[in-house]
C-alpha cells in the first residue's frame, strides 16, 4: 500500500497516466472495432460504469474528509475563483488541476452537445468516425474529470484548505 501511494501521490506519475490514458482513448476507435468502440462508451458500457463509480468516489471522498465548506454551491464557486484569481491559486499544483478537472467537464459538454447541433441547427452530418471520436473523448474524460478531483483532494488538501 505505500508503494501505491508513493507512485501515485506524484503529480508527474498522475500526468503521465492521464495522458497515457488520453492516448489511448485517441487510439481506440483504431484499435477497436467500431461495435466494440461504441459499446466501451456506450451507457451500459466499462467507462459508463466506472465514471459513475469515480464520481460515487469524489462524493465519499467529500462526505469523510475533514474538508467542510459552510457555504452553499454559488458562494463556494465565488470562493474557488477568488482562490484561482486573487489568491493566484492557479499556480499552485491543486489550482492547475482544478482548472483542468473544470475545464474538461465543459469540453465534454461541448462534444456531447456538437454533432446533434451541427445537425439540427446546420443541417451538418459528421461523419460516423468524428461522431465516434466526439463520443469518445466526451465519455472518456467525463471519466477523469472525477478522477482528477478525486486525486487533487486526497494529495493537495493543504492547497484546497486555502479556499475558505
Amino acid at each position: 500500500m505505500n508503494q501505491f501511494h508513493l507512485i501515485f501521490k506524484n503529480e508527474r506519475n498522475f500526468l503521465v497516466l492521464s495522458v497515457a490514458y488520453t492516448v489511448f482513448l485517441l487510439a481506440m476507435p483504431i484499435l477497436f472495432s467500431f461495435a466494440s468502440a461504441n459499446w466501451i462508451i456506450s451507457e451500459r458500457g466499462p467507462i459508463e460504469i466506472l465514471s459513475i463509480f469515480a464520481w460515487l468516489v469524489v462524493s465519499a471522498q467529500f462526505v469523510f474528509s475533514d474538508y467542510r465548506p459552510r457555504v452553499k454551491l454559488l458562494y463556494g464557486a465565488w470562493l474557488f475563483l477568488r482562490f484561482e484569481i486573487s489568491r493566484s491559486g492557479w499556480r499552485s499544483h491543486a489550482g492547475r488541476w482544478l482548472i483542468l478537472a473544470g475545464s474538461l467537464f465543459f469540453i465534454c459538454k461541448f462534444l456531447d452537445r456538437l454533432p446533434n447541433v451541427l445537425l439540427v441547427e446546420h443541417g451538418i452530418s459528421i461523419p460516423p468516425m468524428v461522431d465516434l471520436y466526439c463520443s469518445v473523448f466526451e465519455e472518456g474524460w467525463e471519466l477523469l474529470t472525477p478522477i482528477i478531483l478525486a486525486w487533487v483532494a486526497w494529495t493537495q488538501k493543504e492547497s484546497l484548505a486555502a479556499l475558505e
